[in-house]
């Protein structure tokens, strides 16, 4: 039995070391909520998320807050919206980490479409990365250094003006349509089959080192050259909107023609999907278009937008003329200096002169006789 003094010693013991310790333990529970948290995440991938989460709109809307209605940057296991379904079709949450030698790394980042997201979108070094989409959006820049594990990246319709994906040597899908992209380079991309980046200002396209290439989508840009010959798998295909003055598909095997070429003011386009191949003529400035024709000059069709099949002609020229001009196919087409619609048109000439000089001498024969009587 304790006597009453020592209880009473004991009791002022105890009282001191609780008003030491009582200051201590919200620190103490803080650490270990965080932790528990965010201590298995790797850090690198938590940091950049968070970065782009806690930015905010004009009206001071954050991100995160437009991917969960229940966003607090201090617990990752809030800024996931809900799982739907998603590119994939499969219903995957927005945010998907997976443990990988024992810390979290992100693998997938999915925002919703249309839900006003913007800013800056640093994932570099978000080595896990594998599927990237943040279409329908408002994200001005993207940052992929160090995304080696990338495979996928969807971020059409936003306000992007660059995009570099030379770090991301397994990209195999990249669609980046209606932004504001001058230039892309994929010369790092081998994998690459799938390219869809129509609706933006580029004027050049090196395709080059991209064998897997299966899908182009390249309308509405500024490209007067884009060769092909290196992509033998392609057998998806848009080009038209495009200043394209010829385009070669004899290496493609899966596409007809096998070449289009424009003369006069105007451009070529092609689109092909899916067994559908048809060929369009567009006119320049105030050219008319006078017809598609083949390599000999024949006329197959005056329609601007035509349907092509296994018997088309190999090759077709687009003929463009100004109002009160002579149409001409492009000089090489023939081998020498006229075009085979020149040719006809110099044959028509010379039999309407034999024709002429015929009758003149018929004339003169006759007109001789009548003199010898």
């Amino acid at each position: 039995m304790f006597s009453k003094r020592s209880l009473a010693i004991l009791a002022a013991v105890m009282l001191m070391l609780s008003a030491l310790l009582c200051p201590l333990l919200p620190a103490v529970r803080a650490e270990a909520s965080a932790d528990a948290a965010g201590g298995s995440y790797n850090a690198n991938d938590l940091e950049k998320l968070l970065s782009f989460l806690e930015q905010s709109d004009k009206n001071g809307k954050k991100n995160g807050s437009k991917l969960n209605a229940g966003y607090d940057p201090a617990l990752p296991e809030t800024w996931c919206s809900p799982a739907e379904a998603g590119e994939s079709g499969m219903n995957l949450p927005a945010i998907l980490w997976r443990e990988i030698e024992g810390e979290k790394r992100l693998v997938r980042l999915e925002l919703p479409f249309m839900c006003e997201f913007t800013g800056r979108l640093d994932l570099s070094d978000c080595a896990a990365l594998e599927h990237l989409s943040f279409r329908d959006n408002r994200i001005s820049e993207v940052n992929l250094a160090g995304c080696r594990a990338l495979t996928s990246l969807i971020g059409y319709r936003n306000e992007l003006t660059c995009l570099d994906v030379s770090d991301c040597p397994l990209l195999e899908t990249l669609a980046i349509q209606h932004n504001s992209v001058s230039s892309i380079d994929v010369s790092n991309n081998p994998m690459l089959s799938a390219l869809c980046c129509d609706g933006n200002g580029i004027a050049a396209l090196d395709l080059s080192g991209n064998p897997a290439l299966t899908e182009l989508r390249c309308e509405g840009n500024g490209l007067t050259r884009l060769e092909l010959m290196h992509n033998p798998k392609l057998d998806r295909l848009w080009t038209v909107g495009n200043p394209l003055k010829e385009l070669d598909l004899s290496g493609n095997e899966a596409l007809i023609p096998s070449k289009l070429f424009a003369s006069g003011e105007g451009s070529v386009g092609y689109y092909g999907n899916d067994g559908t191949h048809s060929v369009i003529a567009e006119r320049h400035g105030g050219s008319e278009f006078v017809g598609w024709f083949d390599a000999s000059g024949k006329c197959i069709s005056t329609a601007a937008s035509l349907r092509l099949d296994s018997t088309s002609p190999a090759e077709l020229i687009a003929v463009f003329a100004s109002p009160g001009t002579t149409p001409a196919f492009p000089a090489e087409r023939t081998g020498g200096g006229l075009s085979p619609l020149q040719l006809i048109l110099l044959a028509a000439l010379a039999g309407a002169a034999a024709a002429a000089a015929g009758m003149l001498i018929a004339r003169r024969m006759n007109k001789n006789g009548d003199e010898n009587r």
